[in-house]
Parts: structure tokens; C-alpha cells; sequence
């Protein structure tokens, strides 16, 4: 190669290095100027990037205690796609500013879930959300898994009011009571063994469509040891209360928890949440039964974030067969309640 051919390389050689050096980082500086970084979150390594913001108040309310919330923001559109999402850890404040693109948004907030959970879910997909399941053996009533969903709009400046709903029903189970109509009945005491529920379902959708038919029941029917093998599932759906009922009535103070379990109105289903009470009486073991039917305007059975406060009278014998449900009255429950705070207390009486 000759000189000039040489001189010619050299030359288009410090052209280019004058574009990397000097042109080139004046463009991408320009570049990001104009661009807000709405949300990096390590999930995928992606970071979410967008030229036009909107942020937005949410006020929290929930009785019940919150270790930790993720809010996920979707666009509310044919793909449903994540836009934004932030994980908050205690202290948590109720008082909340989230940060989106603009358009309609459908908001999902879930607290007390470990951030391990989302390892398999696409957080990316609302239609990962629809499918994905919560277990009852990882639930707590300290710290109970709670959820919120609703839509917002980007272009308004109110601030949306949120409350913050468990999973969980709860089942408290104020007294019991023994009266019997029989004086042969009224010389001999009753003792109360357990209290346990069955047809409990297993898993709750992350985000509930209310009627599920679950695919695995606790306690089918009757109680069932395997199924309480889990301490944690133990804790929950069974209390041994070995008592006697002296003077009439004892306290027994005592919760069960269990996911919602709702069917139609008109849907004939024996696989309705049931309380069961197990007694003995001179040396015979007899059950009562107790389906939880609170009819709803469409639906019937147990509803999520729901407390169930029963004072039971027993005035004579139970079934000596656990799984005979002829003892089960249909009830009307004229509860409204949320966040387990019942508003009355069912009577049910045997």
C-alpha cells in the first residue's frame, strides 16, 4: 500500500474516533434527558422507561397487620402488559404515591406475600396473575395474605381510597351451650372434644373470580388426620377443646380460618365449608355438623375477609355418624362484614 492509501486510513480512522469521543455521547445524553425512568425492578433484569408519567395518592386502610405490599400497575388494554411495579417492606406507611405511563390502569396490590412467590409467576402478564394460586399452608393469621384490585385512570389527580381485604374467612366460636328438651339427657354431662371445618379448600386464585370449584378439599366430608399433618393447616382449620359443659354453657373463645368456598344460588352441592363440633357423651363419640351458607345476592357459602361469630345451644344429641349432615340446617347469615370484624353473632341452636 502506498502512502497516500496509508494517509487515507488514518484519516478515516481519527474521523471515527472523533464521533465515539465527542458525538456520540452528546446524543445519548439528549436521549436521556428526555426520558423518566418510571420503575427498575431486578425481575428479568428489565427496566421500564417511558417519556410521559403519571403519579397518583392511594390511601390504605386495613385492620389487620401488613409487613410488606407489591403493587403492580397494568395497562388497561387487549395485552394487559406490566408498566410499573415497586415492592415496599416495613415500616409500611398507608399513605402511598405510585408512578405509571399515562393511560387506564388496573391496579393489583397483595401484602404479606414473601417476594419469593413471584419466582413463578411472569409478573410481567396479568394473565400470570389470573392463573396463579396462594396455599393455605402458607397462610398466617398474624400477618394474613390480603389483596386489593381496582381501576384508575391516569389523567385524574383524586386519591384512591383502598382497602386492603384477606383471603381468609374466619370462624369464631363464641360459647356453647347444652339444654337438653329430654330430662334423661339433662343428668349426664356433655363433653365438647373438637372443633375442626370441613370441605376446605386447599388453594385460593391469587385473583379471585369467586366461584372455583377446588380441585382439593381438606377434611372432605370428615376429618381427615393426613390432611393435618401440616402443622401450619393444623393451626388453622382444628381446635381441640376437651371440655365439659357444666352449668349450661362454656366459653370456648376459639378461630378456624378457610378460604372462600361460594357456590350459584341455585347450585345443589354438598361441598359446602362446614363446622363440625365433636361430643361425647357417656362413652358415645356424636357430631354436629353446621354448613356455612350465607346467602348472598347471587351466591351461596363462605365469603373471603369474612367473620363468622357462632353461639351454639345443643338441646339434644348429635349423629353418631360423621359425615350425616341431615343435623345442618339452611340458615339465612345477615352479616356484612369485612377485614374479620363481624357486625352479629349467629345463634344456632340443635
Amino acid at each position: 500500500m502506498n502512502y497516500k492509501g496509508r494517509k487515507s486510513i488514518l484519516s478515516l480512522q481519527a474521523f471515527l474516533l472523533f464521533i465515539l469521543v465527542f458525538i456520540y455521547p452528546t446524543f445519548v445524553s439528549c436521549r436521556k434527558d428526555n426520558m423518566n425512568i418510571i420503575n427498575t425492578y431486578t425481575k428479568y433484569n428489565t427496566s421500564i422507561y417511558t417519556r410521559a408519567i403519571s403519579k397518583h395518592k392511594i390511601q390504605i386502610s386495613s385492620t389487620l397487620n401488613i409487613q410488606s405490599l407489591d403493587v403492580f400497575c397494568f395497562n388497561d388494554n387487549e395485552l394487559q402488559m406490566l408498566d410499573s411495579y415497586e415492592r415496599i417492606e416495613a415500616p409500611i406507611h398507608t399513605k402511598l404515591n405510585i408512578t405509571c405511563s399515562k393511560g387506564k390502569k388496573i391496579i393489583i396490590i397483595l401484602a404479606n406475600i414473601d417476594k419469593s412467590y413471584y419466582k413463578n409467576i411472569n409478573i410481567n402478564k396479568l394473565s400470570s396473575f389470573k392463573k396463579a394460586k396462594i396455599q393455605l399452608k402458607d397462610e398466617s393469621t398474624i400477618f394474613p395474605y390480603m389483596y386489593s384490585y381496582f381501576n384508575i385512570d391516569s389523567d385524574s389527580q383524586k386519591t384512591y381510597q383502598v382497602e386492603l381485604k384477606a383471603f381468609l374467612s374466619k370462624i369464631r366460636i363464641n360459647n356453647i351451650s347444652f339444654e337438653p328438651e329430654s330430662d334423661l339427657l339433662s343428668k349426664d354431662t356433655l363433653k365438647i372434644i373438637d372443633i375442626y371445618l370441613c370441605n376446605v379448600k386447599y388453594e385460593s386464585s391469587l385473583i379471585e373470580e369467586h366461584i372455583s370449584i377446588a380441585n382439593k378439599y381438606l377434611n372432605q366430608n370428615k376429618l381427615r388426620e393426613k390432611d393435618l399433618e401440616n402443622k401450619n393447616i393444623k393451626s388453622l382449620i382444628y381446635k381441640h377443646i376437651n371440655k365439659d359443659i357444666k352449668d349450661k354453657t362454656i366459653s370456648i373463645n376459639q378461630d378456624l380460618y378457610c378460604y372462600e368456598n361460594i357456590f350459584p344460588k341455585d347450585y345443589n352441592s354438598n361441598m359446602f365449608t362446614k363446622l363440625v363440633i365433636k361430643t361425647q357423651f357417656k362413652n358415645k363419640i356424636f357430631y354436629y355438623p353446621i354448613e356455612i351458607k350465607n346467602y348472598l345476592k347471587e351466591y351461596k357459602g363462605i365469603e373471603a375477609s369474612k367473620a363468622y361469630s357462632f353461639n351454639i345451644k345443643l338441646t339434644r344429641l348429635g349423629s353418631d355418624d360423621e359425615e350425616f349432615n341431615t343435623l345442618s340446617q339452611n340458615y339465612d347469615i345477615n352479616i356484612s362484614a369485612s377485614n374479620w370484624h363481624s357486625k352479629e353473632d349467629i345463634i344456632e341452636t340443635f
